[in-house]
């Protein structure tokens, strides 16, 4: 390509691809970390929602870049046409890199190298024929790319372009918010990592030096494709090693830094030597100063070999706010050596020296929190904490106890049993505490008496006083507290439970997603996985107890519920597990409850108020200064609903629709 355009063109491709590396993170809102991550954990079903959902805020985003670009055009603030183009090909490039981690995550290498190599060959063929048969500019290259990337795209996605329809599903909005917007707060330090080299060389050298600059980042930027690949490669196989705990994560960390590096390292011994060779052919004179910046730029790929597989894993932990400091600081450094580097040097040179200073201290700043991290979770996981007995590895054959406790609820249990029968293998262990039904309960019980290990009918102090009897015949490994009337979420839900607790070990509790339905079983909410440490109605978050897997030795100390609470005993029970280990998370719905009953009324809420204080004083929790509004406005909704009465639902109901949720009282 330098044969066919002059420097200064290939200056403007440089700018253009510098602040592509902000546009495409501005598309995705910084989620495209997510897909490796979600493909991985996720069923298909559920994928196909998060990929529509991403979809969707990427054409929302692109269409408000759009508007901004065009506008910055028609006012003379952007002087350059070509930059138009960037919106578009940031949507282009989130969809094409989404193709590609799918490719990777479904373990198709053949398909992958084939796809990518044929990409690239493309991408190759129609710059050559746009430069020297249509445009002899910048605008030819850049069309070239676009169109390769939409090949790319078509290359997955022919013939299946419905999966490319968007959607804003409420949960993986949520989840794409909270992980993108971290991601979001470290752009300009991304930017800073990556690309900011090109526009700092504008800056001090001008377009021609610029363009010479660019052309040699254009063929070192073969070890970028490197990296890429060996993270696509890689990156399954390490998220399964995290995911079963195989390995300590200090040695898995030390093991695919060496790998990453080392292989890195070899790759770039063979693209120098094989550029000594053709590099007459390669650039004409005019290019003369892009050797130099070549030689640097590659031993800079080295450095960025060594941050990502920390990248990875805390991709993986989920340590966003983690990842931000990290790239936010190597930006920084990135800028601030090469632009003092190169007043002080005169030197392109010093760029590839910032880049290797920024991404040096950004690996080793991440390692540093990814190990406090780990070390703060063993710390929680002490044998010595609330004296609750140590978590022994569970069997790979593992079974499951589910516990219903019923009070005159006969056609609410006739729906629980039949989404029990529907189960396939393992047959859960059900257990049904009924607290002396006397309106046909026991008649749904006796006709499913197959499917019942254990019932008894007696009178009871409540739920807790129920689940606490059922306890005593537990022999299943795992215990799901499933209501009358709570639903299973499909047929091989517990099938796919028992395969995922059959690896989990060092925690009393596995949770998974649960829906909120109304009385038609729509659905109106969901909740997935909580955030760790984040507090909720004054106490720390936890999933509902529909979606929770207990560990047997939770409930061997009888009885493990205090009875005298009336709605949050479960919580109670699990606070005290989750201060010994951290629950870990199933990664598909449990089940489907039904909303209603006390808890979502205000009577509910005052007795919610007053239960959670006493779990904060039990337990000796301190509530945050930062989480008192939120107790306070608590305080004022339970005043609100009690001198509205009735029509305080109605209120909630309006908002909720107001805010494109379906009502829920």
């Amino acid at each position: 390509m330098a044969n066919l355009l002059d420097p200064a063109q290939y200056g403007r491709i440089g700018v253009f691809l510098s602040l592509l590396g902000l546009s495409v993170p501005l598309v995705s809102l910084g989620a495209d970390g997510l897909i490796a991550v979600n493909k991985t954990a996720l069923d298909a079903e559920e994928y196909e929602v998060y990929r529509r959902t991403a979809i969707g805020i990427a054409l929302l985003s692109f269409g408000a870049m759009q508007t901004l670009t065009l506008l910055a055009w028609l006012i003379g603030t952007m002087t350059d046409p070509i930059l138009l183009l960037l919106p578009s090909f940031a949507l282009l490039r989130f969809i094409s890199v989404m193709a590609t981690t799918e490719f990777v995550s479904e373990r198709k290498a053949v398909v992958y190298a084939t796809v990518t190599i044929a990409n690239s060959v493309a991408a190759l063929a129609l710059t050559w024929l746009l430069l020297s048969q249509i445009v002899e500019s910048a605008f030819g290259r850049i069309l070239a790319l676009m169109v390769a990337e939409a090949l790319l795209m078509m290359a997955r996605y022919h013939g299946r372009m419905h999966l490319l329809v968007p959607r804003l599903d409420l949960r993986f909005r949520k989840e794409i918010y909270s992980f993108g917007l971290p991601v979001l707060v470290s752009l300009i330090g991304a930017w800073g990592l990556n690309e900011a080299d090109k526009l700092l060389v504008t800056h001090e050298f001008g377009l021609i030096i610029a363009g010479q600059y660019a052309a040699a980042a254009a063929l070192a930027a073969v070890m970028t494709s490197v990296n890429q690949s060996l993270t696509y490669a890689l990156f399954p196989n390490l998220f399964d090693k995290l995911r079963s705990r195989s390995h300590s994560l200090p040695a898995l960390m030390l093991r695919y830094c060496l790998m990453f590096v080392g292989l890195n390292a070899m790759f770039a011994t063979g693209v120098i030597l094989a550029y000594l060779v053709v590099n007459d052919t390669l650039l004409p004179p005019t290019y003369a100063l892009s050797s130099i910046f070549f030689y640097s730029l590659v031993v800079a790929s080295l450095a960025v070999a060594f941050y990502r597989p920390f990248s990875l894993i805390a991709q993986y932990l989920q340590l966003n706010k983690a990842r931000a400091i990290a790239v936010i600081i190597g930006g920084a450094v990135t800028v601030s050596v090469a632009g003092i580097g190169m007043q002080i040097m005169q030197t392109p040179v010093m760029a590839a020296v910032g880049i290797v200073a920024g991404y040096m201290i950004a690996g080793v700043l991440l390692c540093i929190m990814i190990l406090a991290h780990e070390w703060r979770e063993a710390a929680s996981r002490s044998d010595t904490c609330l004296g609750l007995p140590k978590v022994q590895p569970v069997s790979k054959q593992v079974s499951l106890t589910i516990i219903t406790s019923t009070f005159n609820c006969c056609e609410a249990l006739a729906r629980t049993a039949a989404s029990i029968r529907a189960q396939g293998t393992p047959t859960p262990q059900w257990i049904i505490a009924d607290g002396g039904s006397t309106d046909g309960t026991l008649d749904v019980i006796r006709a499913n008496e197959d499917i019942v290990f254990h019932w008894s009918s007696e009178p009871d102090k409540g739920i807790y006083d129920a689940w606490n009897k059922a306890c005593g015949s537990i022999s299943g490994d795992w215990v799901l507290f499933l209501g009358a009337g709570d639903l299973l979420d499909a047929p091989t839900t517990l099938s796919r439970v028992a395969e995922r607790l059959a690896g989990v070990v060092n925690t009393n509790l596995a949770y998974g997603g649960v829906t909120m339905i109304d009385a038609g079983g729509r659905e109106l909410q969901r909740q997935g996985k909580i955030s760790v440490g984040k507090w909720q109605r004054g106490r720390p978050a936890l999933p509902c107890h529909q979606g929770v897997f207990h560990h047997a030795s939770l409930l061997q100390e009888l009885p493990p519920f205090d009875a005298s609470f009336r709605i949050c005993g479960d919580a109670k029970i699990m606070l005290k597990a989750i201060s010994v280990a951290l629950p870990f998370y199933l990664a598909l719905d449990v089940a489907k409850m039904e909303v209603g009953g006390i808890s979502t009324s205000v009577k509910g809420w005052e007795i919610m108020v007053r239960e959670d204080k006493r779990i904060r004083d039990d337990l000796d929790l301190k509530l945050p200064l930062a989480q008192r509004p939120a107790l306070l406005r608590l305080y004022a909704k339970i005043a609100l609903g009690k001198f509205l009465g009735h029509r305080a639902g109605r209120l909630v109901n309006a908002y909720r629709r107001i805010t494109g949720r379906r009502p829920i009282y």
